[in-house]
């Protein structure tokens, strides 16, 4: 082959295979990647899909029955919203497969905060409690999801190889019924004890954030501008934050009492898209390029599973709980 049609083919290839190349640099969806990349920003990502697809099918539920009440649709349903809420399910599956191993991020989230140094011993506290809670969550919303998609029985049968009524006769099997209900109830006691103790955590970095900026506004360095954006930005984090453990509280209320607060689907799926959408700004502002100052805190302000996107003793990867929105509310 001749150079002059290697050369030929060598731009054909460029033109083809190579018109990546010609594409703009686009900071945002460099930082959605950054972002997705963690395990709570992906869950968080998924999580806004889901509840937004539960939104949408809901709104496209209403319109069909208003169109149908005007005379303007032969039937009272919507051929998109079935489709729309078959997808959130699948989504909302396999956000459950993706934290399945989020016990051993707790494990070693523990570890951490025992060799992790706190401002006050009151946010160690908060934290050891939150960490306990949630390793008890984890494995309970597991369980109860298995069960509720009939992967692990409900019912388990153990015959005791010695244990015998007489000569020749075996006694029955030992029966034990796992009750569900009670654990779906308790995880969600857990999960909203974790919120609770969250709230306090906030109320404690905003003391200590409202102390050091007392402290730093005393200096006159050429740092101090720049430290106290930097609070500034910790302090806009807490507050998104705060919003969505709002949204979270009463939905472990209204989950651990059997779906009986909050009598709408519509609220229901209207808080989890808020909180998903306050963690994932969180996630998306943290990513953003600033200059960190030398003597920056290691986060001890942030919320555990969005302020920082890097895996760190406050980023345990928690996410909201799955396991009713996946169907074990029926249970």
């Amino acid at each position: 082959m001749s150079q002059k049609n290697e050369l030929s083919l060598a731009r054909i290839e460029d033109c083809t295979l190579g018109v990546a190349a010609s594409l703009p640099d686009i900071p945002a969806l460099n930082r959605l990647v950054t972002c997705v990349a963690s395990a709570g920003g992906k869950d968080k990502f998924l999580a806004i899909v889901q509840y937004t697809l539960k939104i949408v099918a809901q709104f496209l539920a209403w319109r069909a029955q208003l169109q149908h009440s005007a005379g303007r649709r032969p039937a009272p349903t919507s051929v998109t919203a079935p489709s729309l809420t078959k997808l959130a399910g699948i989504i909302s599956d396999a956000r459950m497969v993706h934290n399945i191993t989020g016990t051993l991020s707790m494990l070693r989230w523990l570890k951490l905060i025992e060799s992790t140094p706190y401002k006050t011993r009151r946010l160690r506290t908060i934290e050891r409690l939150q960490g306990w809670s949630i390793l008890l969550y984890f494995p309970i919303e597991h369980i109860t999801y298995l069960i509720g998609h009939e992967v692990v029985p409900a019912q388990w049968s153990f015959s005791l190889p010695f244990a015998s009524k007489g000569a020749g006769e075996k006694a029955s099997p030992w029966t034990f019924n796992v009750p569900v209900g009670p654990l779906v109830k308790f995880s969600m006691a857990l999960w909203g004890l974790y919120t609770a103790l969250q709230l306090a955590h906030y109320r404690e970095d905003l003391k200590g954030l409202a102390q050091d900026e007392a402290n730093i506004s005393k200096t006159k360095t050429p740092a101090t501008k720049q430290k106290l954006a930097e609070i500034r930005r910790k302090r806009n984090l807490i507050m998104g934050e705060t919003v969505g453990q709002l949204c979270n509280l009463p939905l472990a209320i209204h989950w651990g009492t059997g779906s009986t607060l909050i009598k709408s689907d519509l609220v229901v799926n209207l808080l989890n898209l808020t909180a998903n959408l306050a963690g994932f700004r969180s996630i998306w502002i943290s990513n953003e390029p600033h200059a960190k100052t030398a003597d920056e805190a290691p986060a001890t302000i942030s919320e555990k599973s969005a302020i920082k996107s890097q895996d760190t003793v406050t980023d345990p990867d928690i996410t909201a709980p799955l396991g009713l929105d996946a169907g074990l509310d029926e249970i």
